[in-house]
């Protein structure tokens, strides 16, 4: 069933929308919680103080991958944010927390294409999603890398399809995903 709705009612959705994301995310203390958002203030701070990453030491620290190191894009976003904008650091995480939670109703919205072609069901898809508990405490004064990673999964995920179906076409063998070409693998 295509309902038709107007251009101008629909961009007066995709404004409410996001007001209504602005105003879920207006804080609630005075500042960020959690370890991993004081941890990450900090080290986007010394990104901003000495202009790069002290903490590389090995190629893999890059990604949090070697041992006492952390993923870097975060503090990089933090540090780039503070940098342009006149804003502390604190101001800065809230921006950039607000942009990821906005962001993450489009990238939503691109995912819910993927199952159903139809605009109803992707806008409600992406209320759903970027008001849903899970996105907002990962979005609100938590500058941990699992809101960051949540919300860009789905822009990677939707970026990935066109490259797997084509792949599938070159080489059957190749599954959506490694741990499953892995067992696919395995079981013959």
């Amino acid at each position: 069933m295509e309902v038709n709705i107007s251009k101008r009612s629909w961009i007066l959705l995709w404004i409410c929308l996001i007001l209504l994301n602005v105003i879920m995310r207006i804080p609630l203390t005075p500042h960020e919680i959690g370890h991993d958002s004081f941890l990450i203030h900090f080290v986007a701070d010394s990104i901003s103080t000495y202009g790069h990453a002290k903490w590389w030491i090995h190629p893999l620290s890059i990604v949090g991958l070697y041992p006492f190191s952390m993923a870097s894009a975060l503090p990089f976003y933090l540090s780039g944010i503070s940098q342009v904008l006149p804003l502390a650091m604190e101001q800065a995480i809230w921006v950039a927390l607000l942009s990821i939670g906005i962001f993450s109703s489009f990238t939503a919205y691109l995912m819910a294409g993927a199952i159903k072609d139809d605009k109803i069901f992707k806008f409600i898809t992406a209320l759903a999603y970027s008001t849903s508990m899970g996105i907002l405490v990962q979005t609100t004064w938590s500058a941990s890398g699992r809101g960051l990673f949540l919300v860009s999964y789905r822009c990677y995920h939707h970026l990935k399809w066109p490259i797997v179906l084509e792949l599938q076409t070159v080489w059957p063998m190749t599954s959506q995903e490694p741990a499953g070409s892995f067992l696919r693998f395995y079981r013959e």
